[in-house]
């Protein structure tokens, strides 16, 4: 299971548990790259590939910019977002080598372009349906947009990547219950942004069940 093809809790439980997935994966340095260069690229392909020959799962602690404390447990205040991903031309890259090895296949050059994008940043968020039957939840996102640089961003693109999956969380009382996951990953055009080699703004969003986000970033936290 890896974080693209199933939701946040699902890449958690692939990993035995948030701190393990969190911790497990050394920060890379620092410096958002907004156009990768070939040694760039092949650095990111030899990452992405490490990390598959170790088992360990698709690591994204330098990259998560929301998580909620324990993804595997429902409580009644919680929002449906388990998580906000920030996926930089690097981070990309990195997954295409990632699944690449995983399934053992060279990465294709035009994979290779759509993740190395340049001036584009996505933004994954990872959440999970209502109840069992709610599989519409990635749908319901909404008002989905990024500030900066003075400036009032749209996605360029929106990914569902390959839909909902069945997962199973832990409720209160010590039960069980069944809910979908998944993701939808939104792409921002960053080149007319001032300072785009890594400029701060905020992401805003509402989420399926109407709650209000706004998650600050700085991208030159991001490589």
């Amino acid at each position: 299971m890896t974080r693209r093809d199933e939701g946040w809790s699902g890449r958690v439980h692939s990993t035995v548990g948030l701190v393990a997935a969190v911790l497990s994966m050394a920060t890379p340095s620092l410096a958002f790259e907004p156009a990768l260069s070939q040694p760039d690229i092949r650095q990111a392909l030899d990452a992405g590939g490490a990390m598959a020959r170790a088992h360990r799962g698709f690591d994204v602690r330098a990259y998560t910019l929301y998580s909620v404390h324990d993804a595997l447990s429902l409580q009644p205040v919680r929002s449906s977002v388990d998580a906000v991903v920030v996926g930089t031309p690097y981070e990309r890259v990195a997954y295409v080598g990632y699944e690449s090895a995983v399934d053992r296949l060279a990465p294709t050059a035009s994979l290779i372009a759509k993740a190395s994008a340049p001036c584009t940043v996505d933004f994954i968020l990872f959440a999970h349906g209502a109840d069992k039957s709610d599989r519409s939840f990635l749908a319901r996102f909404a008002k989905v947009r990024v500030r900066a640089g003075g400036m009032t961003l749209a996605p360029t693109t929106t990914d569902l990547g390959r839909g909902s999956t069945l997962d199973t969380f832990l409720l209160p009382n010590g039960g069980n219950a069944d809910r979908w996951i998944g993701h939808v990953a939104y792409r921002f055009g960053l080149c007319a942004v001032a300072g785009a080699a890594g400029p701060k703004g905020t992401l805003f969003f509402t989420d399926p069940d109407g709650r209000k986000f706004s998650l600050p970033f700085d991208l030159a936290d991001y490589r």
